[in-house]
């Protein structure tokens, strides 16, 4: 549910970065980041690189605080209506203090954008993670998250919103990276393996047992899924609607450059419609009552941080490192999670989610690369004159030299 997507332009004479975000990540143009090449002040790249860290800690951290209260009984989809709520007050709150100016600008055009951006980017992918995440486990989940930014680069490519250019390898590296990303979704989609640490079939923690979903269970059973794929498939469609979206935001911020309160937005038309279906599915308000406890943490957690501060402090790395270095530290995300989910949940890690991370990250890295490659490019570019005036040939007498003496 975390995505990016970097923008390469040159806008007036500064060459500029855009980070599109996913679910929870920012957007927004900025400057190429002061401390990307090494710049600033020590304290400053140690808040930088802290903040970093913290990002995709808490990111860790909320992978395995959803799993137990799933686990525990909440519903998913009593889940997303409270984690929603919550997750947008928070963002208007920032959305009053830094895009104030921007309301004025509100027209029916964006209003329905915003609404398009709740149903895909809100509604359908956290619907999704969420029953993903319940019928797998935190790890498979946090793996699958990271082909995000390839199905995100893939749709933009077909909308025309991406250009790859087969000739040179900057191109040829974005597909190599896709094929190699599609290769290893499909290979944790399909193949589970052996156990590479944990127990292969461990036993839930106590209190922390799976609740099925009504009616769901029997009817992939007749449809000859296990739930180990059905969860898998849930993730997978998850991810692509969180790259839908994505391109929604970056058609939307062309419009209203307001990250904050497109975010608030879509996150409130979602919450509205978690509610309708959570009205029309439970009968009685017994679902609805979140006890003081750990649910209860897990929740304010999931909109507090997971939807608030996360994401505050990825629009400051981007903005003063960069959408390349806040790439380079995706990995540390599904360390986090397996490493807490180890700890906190004893679940095990899979050869087939192993190898298949690899397979992700490799794909994502080398589209990394060729965006970085292609931006390099078009700043060489920029610097070389495309014609030359007939004065200037004329004063050039280097021009006009044979280039054989």
């Amino acid at each position: 549910m975390y995505g990016w997507r970097i923008e390469l332009g040159d806008w007036g004479n500064t060459p500029h970065l855009k980070l599109v975000g996913g679910d929870m990540a920012g957007v927004g143009d900025w400057e190429v980041g002061e401390f990307q090449s090494g710049g600033g002040s020590l304290a400053q790249r140690v808040k930088l690189h802290s903040a970093l860290v913290v990002i995709h800690a808490a990111y860790g951290a909320y992978f395995v605080i959803a799993k137990a209260c799933l686990s525990g009984g909440v519903d998913p989809l009593i889940f997303a209506v409270y984690r929603d709520a919550i997750g947008c007050a928070v963002l208007f709150f920032y959305a009053a203090i830094f895009e104030r100016h921007h309301w004025q600008k509100m027209s029916l055009r964006i209003a329905g954008l915003i609404l398009l951006m709740a149903f895909v980017g809100v509604y359908l992918l956290q619907g999704l993670f969420l029953i993903g995440l319940q019928y797998t486990d935190v790890i498979f989940a946090s793996i699958m998250m990271n082909t995000i930014p390839i199905w995100t680069f893939l749709i933009a490519v077909m909308m025309r919103i991406e250009m790859i250019h087969y000739k040179r390898r900057d191109g040829q590296a974005k597909i190599l990276g896709i094929v190699v990303c599609v290769i290893g979704a499909t290979l944790i989609t399909v193949y589970k393996g052996p156990a590479v640490f944990g127990d292969s079939n461990p036993s839930p923690i106590s209190g922390l047992q799976k609740q099925p979903i009504s009616g769901f269970s029997a009817a992939i059973q007749n449809w000859g899924i296990d739930e180990w794929h059905f969860g898998a498939l849930c993730l997978l469609f998850s991810c692509f609607s969180a790259s839908a979206f994505v391109n929604l935001q970056f058609v939307a911020l062309s419009k209203f450059p307001a990250p904050f309160t497109l975010m608030s937005g879509s996150t409130f038309g979602g919450a509205i419609m978690f509610i309708a279906s959570a009205l029309l599915t439970f009968k009685d308000s017994s679902p609805w009552f979140l006890p003081p406890g750990p649910d209860l943490i897990a929740v304010l957690y999931a909109g507090i941080i997971a939807s608030g501060m996360t994401l505050f402090l990825q629009c400051y790395a981007t903005q003063h490192g960069g959408p390349v270095l806040v790439g380079a530290y995706a990995p540390l995300q599904p360390v986090f999670t397996t490493v807490f989910s180890f700890i906190f949940l004893g679940e095990t890690l899979f050869f087939g989610s192993l190898f298949g991370a690899v397979l992700i990250l490799l794909g994502l890295y080398l589209v990394i690369w060729g965006q970085r490659e292609a931006w390099h490019l078009s700043v060489v570019s920029s610097d070389i004159p495309l014609c030359l005036d007939e004065n200037t040939i004329k004063s050039n007498s280097s021009a006009t030299e044979p280039l054989l003496g």
